[in-house]
C-alpha cells in the first residue's frame, strides 16, 4: 500500500512537471552522469567544491560529490562522523567513515586534516566528550580532540531524580541561581536541549513562567494552536457557512484558543462589525487565489495591527496559503473546502516564538546543532523504549532499513559539545504524568560506572572563579541585502519591512509574473547559446510555449494576450541582439555576484553580460518605463570588476524588454550609491520602517494590510 502510494505521487509529479527535492538531486546526478555537455558547463562555471556537514549527506549526494571530485579533484569536505544525527533524513554515516576509500576508487588523491583542537568548551567538558566518544558501539574515526582553553573549570554535571517535578525544581533553581550570583550576565546565555521539545518540555515551561524566568521556545508547537491559527481557522470555518444560524459557530470555533482570548474576541468582533464585514467581503468577491482571499480577510478583521508584534507568524501564514495556491493552481480548480482541509492537516508547522531573545533558549537537540551557549542543560535522559522513531515506522511500513546504531549516542554527543563553559545532564526515573518508570540512559549509565570525571551538584564557588567565555551574545542582524530589496526599501520602508522582515507572501499578480517569465526566458536561450547552441537552433515560440505551462499564475497561464506579448518582446529582443548572441558574445546570464559593502553583504544578479574585443557590456532588462538606473548600473560595474578581477572599463546598458530599445547609461560614482546602501542597512538594523505613502501605493503589494495607504 505504502509503495503504491509513493508510485502516485511520483506519477502526480511527472504529470505536473513538478519536483521535489529528491528528484531534483536524482536528476541533477542524472544529468551528471548522461550528459557530459552539461557536466563540463558545471565545472566550467565551478572550479572548487566545499561541502560542509559531510556526516549528513546522503548517499545520492555522495554520488554526486564523487562524480565532481572524479574530474578536477578540486573538493573539499568537512565533516565530524560523530555529529551524524540526521539518519531518518536518509544521512549515512558509513559515508564519511569511509570516505577515503570512496575517493581513492575514483582515483582521487585524499589529503586528510585533523581538526582537533576545541576552542569552544572548557577542558572538563572537553575531557568528559572525549571519554563519552569511547562509549560509541560502533566506534568514530579518531581525533584525539584536545582544549584550546587550559584553564580550571567546572567538571560536567550528571544527576538523576526520583520523580520529573524534583528535577524541573532542580533546573529552574539552578537557572535563577547562575543569573542572581551573576555566573551569566542574561538569561539567553543558557540552553535547555531536549530530544522534542513537543513532548518533553511542558512542566518545565510552566515553572520558568511560574517563577517569572523569560524564555524563547524555538519550535514551540504547531502554528495552528496559536492565537493566530486558531483564529484564522474559525474565520476559514466561518466563511464556508451557508445559513445564518451557522455564523453562531464562528465564535464556538474561536472558544478553542482559550476562555480569556475568546471573551475578548467576541466583544471585539461584535463591537468592529467583523463578521457583517466578512459577510460582504466573501459576498462581493471571486478570488483566483487563496492568497487573495487571505488578505481580505485577515485585513478585514484588522489582524495586521492586532498582531503587529508577531509579524513573522503571519509571514507563516500567508507562506502557507501560497503553497497551497501552488499546489492548486497546478493540480485543480481550488475551493474554499479544500484549503481549509489543508491548513488543517498542517501539524507539522512551527510557531515563531522570537519574542524573548533575551530568555532562556528552549529547543530541540536537532535544532542546536552549529550553535554554542556558556550553559548548556540537557534534560529528560532516560530511556523511552515505547516511543517509536520515524525510522521505526518506515521500517515496518515500508521496508526500508536504517542504520540506527549508535544514533542515539550522537545526539546526545551533539548536545553534549554544545556547552561552553557549565554542562548540566539530568533524568529522572518516574514522569508523574505517565505514572511509569524510565531506566537511565544506557549511555550515560555506562558512563558512571566507568568514569568519575563528573559531580553530582553544581558548585558555585568554582563557577564563581570560573573565567567564562565572554562575547557578544547579541545578533547584530546584519541583513543580507539583494539590490531588489534595496531598491524596495528606498520605495518604501513599510513595504520592505512586510516583505523582508514579515516575510508575507503576496498575490502573484499576471503583470508581476509576466516580466519574471520573460527573464527566464531569455536566461534560457542565453545558456543555451553558451552551451554551443546556435540561434537558429532554437524554437522561441517552443520557449514561451514551455515557459508558460510551467507558470503557477492562473490568471497568467491562462490569458493568452500575455502569452502573445511575451511572444513580441522575445522575438524583438531577439532580433535587436543577435550580432551579440553568439557563444562567443555571451559572457554570462543572471550571474550571481555578492559584495561586502560597509559591513554588509550585497547579493544580485546581472541580468547579462556581453562581451567583444576584451570590452564588457552589463546590460539589465527592465520591464517598466524608462527611469534614471545610473546609481545602480554603476555599483553593478564595481560588482563586476571585483568578482572577474578585470580593470577596464565596463559599458553600461538598460534594455526596455516593452519598447524593445537599448539605451546605454552613463556611469556615476559608485561612492553615493556605497554610501547609500550603507546608510539603508543600517536603518533595516535599527528596525526603522516608516512608511511612505504615494503614487506607488496603488502598486504596491500591500496595499491592502497598510493602514499608511
Amino acid at each position: 500500500m505504502a509503495c503504491d502510494a509513493y508510485g502516485l505521487y511520483r506519477r502526480i509529479l511527472k504529470r505536473f512537471r513538478l519536483f521535489d527535492f529528491a528528484s531534483i538531486q536524482s536528476t541533477f546526478l542524472h544529468e551528471l552522469q548522461n550528459e557530459p555537455d552539461f557536466k563540463e558547463r558545471i565545472l566550467t562555471d565551478f572550479t572548487f567544491f566545499f561541502v560542509d556537514e559531510y556526516q549528513d549527506i546522503n548517499p545520492i549526494q555522495h554520488k554526486i560529490f564523487k562524480e565532481l571530485a572524479s574530474s578536477n579533484h578540486n573538493i573539499t569536505v568537512v565533516g565530524d562522523d560523530d555529529q551524524c544525527i540526521y539518519e531518518f533524513r536518509g544521512s549515512d554515516v558509513s559515508i564519511i567513515r569511509d570516505y577515503k576509500d570512496n575517493y581513492s576508487q575514483e582515483g582521487v588523491s585524499v589529503k586528510e586534516t585533523i581538526l582537533n583542537t576545541n576552542y569552544r568548551s572548557t577542558k572538563p567538558i572537553v575531557n568528559f566528550t572525549n571519554n563519552l566518544l569511547k562509549l560509541s558501539e560502533q566506534g568514530s574515526l579518531e581525533k584525539g580532540i584536545t582544549p584550546h582553553r587550559q584553564t580550571s573549570a567546572h567538571p560536567p554535571v550528571i544527576k538523576y531524580f526520583g520523580e520529573d517535578t524534583d528535577e524541573i525544581d532542580f533546573i529552574v533553581e539552578a537557572i535563577k541561581d547562575l543569573k542572581q550570583k551573576s555566573i551569566v550576565t542574561a538569561y539567553n546565555e543558557i540552553a535547555i536541549l531536549y530530544r522534542s521539545v513537543k513532548y518533553h518540555s511542558a512542566q518545565l515551561i510552566t515553572a520558568l513562567k511560574q517563577n517569572g524566568i523569560p524564555f524563547s521556545l524555538i519550535g514551540s508547537g504547531n502554528f495552528f494552536d496559536s492565537e493566530i491559527g486558531e483564529e484564522f481557522l474559525a474565520l476559514l470555518d466561518f466563511a464556508l457557512a451557508k445559513d445564518e444560524e451557522y455564523k453562531d459557530r464562528l465564535y464556538d470555533s474561536i472558544a478553542r484558543i482559550d476562555e480569556t482570548h475568546f471573551c475578548d474576541l467576541t466583544s471585539l468582533y461584535a463591537e468592529k462589525s467583523y463578521v457583517d464585514k466578512l459577510d460582504e467581503v466573501l459576498n462581493s468577491h471571486k478570488y483566483s487565489s487563496c492568497i487573495d482571499l487571505t488578505y481580505d480577510i485577515l485585513a478585514t478583521c484588522d489582524f495586521f495591527e492586532r498582531y503587529s508584534d508577531e509579524g513573522k507568524n503571519l509571514g507563516v501564514l500567508t507562506s502557507l496559503v501560497t503553497s497551497f495556491d501552488e499546489f492548486a493552481t497546478s493540480y485543480d480548480p481550488w475551493n474554499l473546502f479544500s484549503f481549509f482541509t489543508y491548513l488543517k492537516k498542517k501539524q507539522d508547522v512551527d510557531y515563531i516564538d522570537d519574542n524573548n531573545s533575551e530568555g532562556v533558549q528552549i529547543m530541540t537537540i536537532h535544532q542546536s546543532k552549529g550553535l554554542e551557549f556558556p550553559v548548556v542543560f540537557i534534560p529528560s535522559q532516560v530511556e523511552r523504549s515505547e516511543t517509536s522513531s520515524i525510522t521505526d515506522r518506515l521500517d515496518s511500513l515500508a521496508g526500508i532499513h536504517f542504520n540506527k546504531k549508535d544514533e542515539e549516542f550522537r545526539v546526545l554527543y551533539v548536545a553534549c559539545t554544545r556547552a561552553e563553559d557549565l554542562l548540566v545532564i539530568t533524568g529522572s526515573e518516574s514522569i508523574e504524568s505517565r505514572r511509569k518508570k524510565y531506566p537511565q540512559n544506557k549511555y550515560l549509565s555506562k558512563y558512571l560506572e566507568l568514569f568519575n570525571d563528573y559531580s553530582d551538584h553544581i558548585d558555585y564557588s568554582i563557577l564563581s572563579t570560573q573565567e567564562f567565555r565572554k562575547k557578544d551574545r547579541v545578533n547584530t542582524d546584519n541583513p543580507i541585502l539583494s539590490y531588489n530589496s534595496i531598491a524596495l526599501y528606498r520605495m518604501c520602508p513599510r513595504a520592505y519591512m512586510y516583505s523582508h522582515e514579515w516575510n508575507l507572501s503576496t498575490t502573484r499578480i499576471g503583470g508581476m509574473e509576466f516580466g519574471q517569465n520573460v527573464h527566464k526566458i531569455i536566461e534560457t536561450i542565453l545558456r543555451r547559446i553558451m552551451g554551443g547552441v546556435v540561434l537558429e537552433d532554437i524554437d522561441i515560440r517552443r520557449e514561451v510555449e514551455s515557459a508558460w505551462k510551467a507558470s503557477n499564475t492562473r490568471s497568467l497561464s491562462s490569458d493568452e494576450k500575455f502569452k502573445k506579448a511575451a511572444l513580441v518582446q522575445i522575438e524583438t529582443f531577439v532580433q535587436n541582439s543577435k550580432s551579440y548572441l553568439t557563444k562567443e558574445h555571451i559572457h554570462s546570464s543572471e550571474d550571481l555576484f555578492n559584495i561586502t559593502v560597509g559591513g554588509n553583504l550585497v547579493t544580485g544578479r546581472f541580468d547579462a553580460v556581453f562581451t567583444n574585443n576584451g570590452q564588457f557590456t552589463i546590460v539589465d532588462f527592465k520591464t517598466g518605463d524608462p527611469k534614471n538606473y545610473a546609481g545602480q548600473l554603476s555599483f553593478y560595474s564595481v560588482c563586476f570588476k571585483e568578482k572577474y578581477r578585470v580593470e577596464t572599463p565596463i559599458n553600461l546598458a538598460i534594455y526596455y524588454l516593452k519598447s524593445g530599445k537599448y539605451e546605454p547609461v552613463q556611469g556615476t560614482n559608485p561612492d553615493d550609491e556605497i554610501a547609500s546602501i550603507v546608510t539603508i542597512a543600517d536603518k533595516i538594523r535599527n528596525k526603522e520602517f516608516p512608511a511612505k505613502p504615494g503614487r506607488v501605493c496603488g502598486d504596491c503589494a500591500f496595499n491592502k494590510i497598510c493602514p499608511y495607504k
